[in-house]
């Protein structure tokens, strides 16, 4: 008799199959919101799965569960960013691509049934470069005075947690409740590739970096330049974001 997880592998894998086909830009947007609904359905699955395993204090099966989810939310990510890119939304589009590297990073985290997703990183990152012009990305830096673990609530670092570690089908993440800002930097390899310059001006007109259509004024906020000197593909004037 087969174990629980090994059941429900073999079901979540039918389901993702049954819809993969259809992840490729081409692919008619109606199949692609069908792909979604049915990856939604399966996301719920797995949820009340690990809900169950969670009361039954079945900390590896929740944490097989928990990587089932972000498998099925870097699905979903996915469908959409295809779904922005054919709405002409390429800032949505960029969102909903960096979710689906953060979700499948994620479910690696979680437990080895997502130990296969290196291909599939690969191949988002892929899309990243072929896709958009090379953002620039900024960092914030921060002097922690409080902060607590996100599993036991105690002060972060006084308990045996380790941030990025399952823990009864959570990860474990470190809760800032009171820091000092310290600086804003541009950098190279963020933390967070949603921390980016949305535009710049170019001869006093404000630009979407992405699109390059003009923003109004008021859309866009002061920002470090979108475009460090030395890019060959650089527009002229300043960066707003």
């Amino acid at each position: 008799m087969k174990h629980p997880i090994e059941s429900f592998r073999d079901h979540f894998k039918d389901v993702v199959e049954e819809v993969q086909r259809f992840a490729v830009f081409v692919r008619a947007k109606e199949f692609q919101e069908q792909s979604i609904v049915k990856l939604e359905e399966l996301l719920a699955e797995c949820s009340q799965a690990k809900d169950k395993a969670i009361a039954e204090q079945s900390e590896d099966t929740a944490n097989a569960y928990l990587a089932f989810e972000f498998m099925a939310k870097a699905l979903v990510e996915e469908f959409r960013f295809y779904l922005a890119l054919k709405a002409d939304a390429p800032d949505s589009a960029w969102d909903h691509l960096v979710n689906a590297e953060s979700s499948s990073a994620a479910a690696m985290k979680s437990h080895a049934v997502a130990s296969h997703l290196d291909g599939y990183i690969q191949r988002l990152h892929a899309l990243e470069r072929l896709l958009f012009p090379q953002p620039v990305f900024f960092s914030s830096g921060f002097i922690v005075r409080e902060s607590e673990c996100s599993i036991c609530g105690v002060e972060y670092g006084e308990c045996t947690h380790v941030k990025g570690r399952p823990y009864m089908g959570k990860l474990c993440a470190r809760i800032v409740k009171k820091a000092e800002l310290q600086e804003v930097s541009v950098v190279s390899d963020p933390a967070d590739k949603h921390c980016r310059a949305l535009h710049y001006t170019d001869n006093g007109i404000t630009r979407n970096v992405f699109t390059q259509r003009a923003v109004p004024d008021e859309d866009a906020e002061q920002s470090p330049p979108a475009y460090p000197e030395g890019r060959a593909d650089a527009p002229s004037g300043s960066a707003e974001a």
